[in-house]
């Protein structure tokens, strides 16, 4: 195929050359120019070198023109190309020169392919054989949950003994008073009291009252152990003394000691409303403490003392709580012993004498 198209070509090639280009015109001959003096007469002897120039001019001026080859030789170069052999030498033959620099150039030989090259079987193949499934495996027995796990019986204890709480001990800030025996009524000497004015003056303990009577017939007396309540929860107290009063004559005021009944209570104000409200019970231990107290020697009887024992019976108070309202030292603990044991009235167990 390849030999069949140089020929081709190479014919081609022949033919371009024995034909050559189309032939050049001839230029254009120029009129001489017109005549100033009347011409000579014509000569018939020149005219034939005129005529011998022209085609002389006329070749100079056409183009150099390729001479036509022969029948002989075009059919000698079909047989040389006929002949040619897609060799070295004919591909040297068929560049352009500088003379025929307008040559088509020939294509070489077109490059055959070579024999398809094939691998070599790997040595260390990427993939793997196939991994062929082997027997379906079948689940075991499902599990089932063993015996459930049981404790021994509890022995206490574990971890130790557990602390338990002992007995509640009640708080002694806040001491709430014992129940006071009192008696409804007043004896018939302290009728006159009844209708009496009770005007406090703004103590707690000792001389703290002063009672307005009216003009009674007969003794009038406001006997030691006579309660004086407040109508507005304030503290009541107790008086300690009998006192007499002569209203025979007109309207009269006596001065009563008295003492506190409640430690945790307020104490009466000169504008705090009172009442006489019955009398303490003989056999109660208030009782009992006023009616010892006459036995009781003048020099050992305090004020602080005496109201310590009041409020042993009513609050059983303890020296500090006592020494938190009023001094209370040594000689009012002895003061209150010493009226305790002239009334009969025990001191063990009570807060105060701890």
């Amino acid at each position: 195929m390849t030999a069949l198209r140089l020929v081709l070509l190479a014919v081609l090639a022949v033919l371009v050359l024995a034909c050559g280009g189309p032939a050049a015109a001839p230029p254009p001959t120029v009129a001489p120019p017109p005549p100033t003096a009347a011409p000579p007469p014509p000569t018939t002897a020149p005219a034939p070198a005129a005529e011998a120039t022209k085609p002389a001019a006329s070749a100079a001026q056409k183009p150099s023109e390729k001479p036509a080859l022969k029948p002989a030789i075009a059919a000698a170069a079909a047989t040389a190309v006929a002949a040619a052999s897609p060799t070295a030498a004919s591909v040297a033959q068929n560049q352009p020169t500088p003379a025929r620099k307008f040559e088509i150039q020939k294509p070489g030989q077109i490059q055959q392919p070579g024999a398809i090259q094939t691998l070599a079987p790997s040595a260390n193949p990427t993939l793997r054989p196939i991994q062929v499934p082997g027997e379906i495996q079948r689940p075991g027995e499902i599990q089932r949950p063993g015996e459930i796990q049981r404790l021994p019986p509890y022995q206490w204890p574990t971890i130790g003994e557990f602390q338990r709480p002992g007995q509640i001990q009640q708080p002694g800030a806040i001491q709430r008073p014992g129940q006071i025996q009192t008696v409804a009524g007043l004896p018939a000497a302290a009728d006159c009291l009844k209708t009496a004015k009770v005007q406090p003056n703004g103590a707690f303990t000792g001389e703290s009252f002063v009672l307005e009577i009216a003009q009674a017939a007969g003794e009038c007396v406001v006997p030691a152990g006579l309660v004086l309540k407040s109508t507005e929860g304030l503290q009541d107290m107790l008086v300690m003394a009998t006192v007499k009063a002569d209203a025979s004559r007109g309207p009269t005021s006596v001065t009563v000691y008295a003492n506190c009944m409640d430690i945790n209570k307020h104490g009466p104000e000169k504008t705090s409303k009172y009442v006489p409200d019955g009398m303490v019970s003989a056999e109660s231990q208030l009782g009992k403490v006023i009616a010892g107290l006459p036995k009781v020697p003048g020099d050992k009887i305090t004020a602080a003392g005496l109201q310590g024992a009041v409020w042993s019976i009513t609050n059983d108070v303890s020296r500090d709580h006592i020494g938190k309202v009023l001094k209370f030292d040594q000689n009012d603990l002895a003061s209150a012993r010493a009226i305790f044991e002239a009334a009969g009235v025990p001191t063990e167990g009570k807060a105060l004498f701890k």
